[in-house]
């Protein structure tokens, strides 16, 4: 590497650790563009430490492009991914989700300081909004606990009966992807999505039907997952019935063997 590459690879570094410094000094986006943006950063955030006790600017930038976006334009743009993780960490600091600490061997960083969620996102619609659910006063907190020990037994009592609600309409789906596909085996999507265990994948369904038909109960799957997971299953049922009346079209449209004429018949036999 000649100096000059040196001294633009530095250059480079430079600039994007002024993104994120400025970013981190002075925010940026935040709460005036999302009213759930607290239970957003505490999200984030939890994301980009999950595995890690402290983060430099570097590996912060890094880990917010592969845990946190996902998207291609951070990947071609490091000064935006750089930017995003100092403001990221700026509204962290203020909710007090993470501290500054620094490395002596690698110099400044953070670490987070709840491991636990501290921030939900509550309602529906326009009614959805970001409370704070731990890290309140005493007295605040001790009520808050309450009310949401009383929320997860609500919420499991509503999972539980949906769960039964969808056991009817589950089986019939798994009947009629039977009926026109016999041979259907268990995709994998069934396990990366939904709750059939990864052990079933591949097996034919004519099988492992039991198995598809409890899979909820088995995965207590929540009714937010139930609104994906039983279309998903009608899709299936979908597309094997389209294949199924294709297949069928496509054998009546094929043209019947020619009959040989008698003359031409006797004319073969001869020459056999």
């Amino acid at each position: 590497m000649t100096q000059e590459d040196h001294d633009a690879i530095e250059r480079e570094r430079a600039a994007l650790l002024e993104a994120f410094d400025r970013a981190l000094a002075a925010g940026g986006y935040g709460p005036d563009r999302y009213v759930t943006w607290n239970a957003l950063v505490n999200r984030d955030v939890l994301a980009l430490f999950r595995g890690y006790d402290w983060l430099g600017p570097e590996e912060l930038a890094t880990a917010y492009v592969s845990r946190v976006a996902r998207r291609a334009y951070l990947i071609a743009n490091p000064h935006a991914a750089w930017r995003n993780a100092g403001n990221l960490i700026h509204y962290a600091l203020r909710l007090s989700l993470v501290a500054e600490v620094a490395n002596p061997a690698r110099g400044r960083g953070w670490r987070l300081v709840h491991d636990e969620v501290q921030w939900v996102v509550e309602g529906e619609g326009a009614k959805r909004h970001a409370r704070q659910i731990r890290g309140l006063p005493p007295e605040e907190q001790a009520a808050e606990d309450r009310r949401q020990a009383r929320l997860a037994k609500l919420a499991a009592t509503l999972d539980r009966k949906a769960r039964l609600a969808a056991d009817e309409p589950i089986a019939k789906t798994i009947a009629e992807i039977l009926r026109y596909a016999p041979d259907f085996v268990v995709p994998e999507n069934w396990a990366r999505t939904g709750p059939v265990p990864a052990w079933a994948v591949g097996l034919p369904l004519a099988e492992a039907a039991a198995i598809v038909r409890e899979a909820h109960h088995a995965a207590e799957t929540p009714r937010r997952r139930l609104r994906s997971w039983v279309p998903a299953l009608g899709n299936a049922a979908d597309n094997a019935c389209a294949l199924y009346h294709e297949t069928n079209r496509r054998a009546v449209a094929r043209p019947a063997p020619a009959a040989i004429p008698a003359d031409d018949t006797a004319a073969l036999e001869a020459m056999l």
